[in-house]
């Protein structure tokens, strides 16, 4: 059990972290009030209901809180890149307004110890597609299935999405560090998505992770990747408070050598 005073240090060191993810949505909105945008499709009342799993990707931060009190997530598969299974849990509540409290675990794999680590954080909605033209969210999460065999990752993230008529694109930039501030790390995700009936989206989803930085004397024993790449196609399909998805497609990693492999999962979400 980590001790108050290590993790008080931990969250101060994400201060400049959070004033620029707080920063970065401020300025989209800025710019989004000051300057013509398209119109947001208000046609279809589908596209704007905020109620039901909001999130249908894997290891997505969603752009969007929903109205609903509570929505839980679970996905499993496997990767053939890492040769390693891919399991997480996620719950979120609603706590006030658009900010909502994210709690789950995610499978890791250390030497000797592989288990479910757990995550925490809070999201919250700033941007809105009805006034700014596109919806927005900052995230901050403190996660010990990353860097696992080390004091865990603090990983803060900007998400957006855009919705006309029936199609939806969704962008998520992330940076984190581990808890020893000597390890730092970037990702992007993107993902195009196309309802071709209610309730159902089908379409192509991406991500890249990258090693941004590290002065940890131990990173290559520890063999820690240099990056990593997901692409394949996504579907889900939504119907009241619950959603069911899938997501297939290319794995690659790099550490030593470079391997690369199908990854497939499957997911379940429900609201509440």
């Amino acid at each position: 059990m980590q001790s108050p005073c290590r993790f008080s240090k931990r969250m101060a060191r994400c201060a400049p972290l959070t004033a620029l993810l707080g920063a970065t949505l401020a300025t989209a909105g800025s710019a989004a009030a000051g300057e013509e945008l398209p119109q947001p499709d208000l046609t279809a009342e589908g596209h704007l209901v905020q109620t039901g799993p909001l999130n249908v990707l894997p290891e997505a931060v969603s752009a969007r809180v929903s109205d609903d009190r509570a929505t839980a997530t679970v996905w499993g598969g496997y990767d053939g890149a890492k040769r390693a299974p891919l399991l997480t849990a996620t719950a979120e509540a609603r706590v006030l307004g658009r900010l909502v409290l994210v709690a789950g675990a995610a499978y890791a794999e250390v030497p000797g110890d592989a288990t479910m680590r757990p995550q925490v954080g809070l999201r919250a909605q700033l941007l809105d597609q009805g006034k700014h033209g596109l919806d927005g969210a900052v995230a901050l999460m403190y996660r010990q299935d990353l860097f696992a065999n080390e004091e865990g990752f603090i990983q803060g993230a900007v998400a957006l999405e855009r919705r006309q008529g029936p199609v939806r694109v969704v962008g998520n930039l992330l940076y984190g560090q581990d808890g020893e501030g000597d390890d730092h790390d970037g990702e992007m995700r993107l993902a195009a998505l196309l309802e071709t009936r209610p309730g159902l989206l089908v379409g192509f989803d991406g991500r890249y992770r990258r090693d941004l930085a590290s002065s940890d004397p131990n990173r290559v024993a520890r063999n820690r990747p240099t990056y990593e790449l997901t692409a394949g196609p996504a579907v889900s399909y939504t119907r009241g408070s619950w959603a069911v998805m899938a997501e297939t497609g290319l794995s690659a990693v790099r550490t030593a050598t470079t391997r690369a492999g199908v990854v497939a999962l499957a997911g379940l979400g429900s609201s509440f």
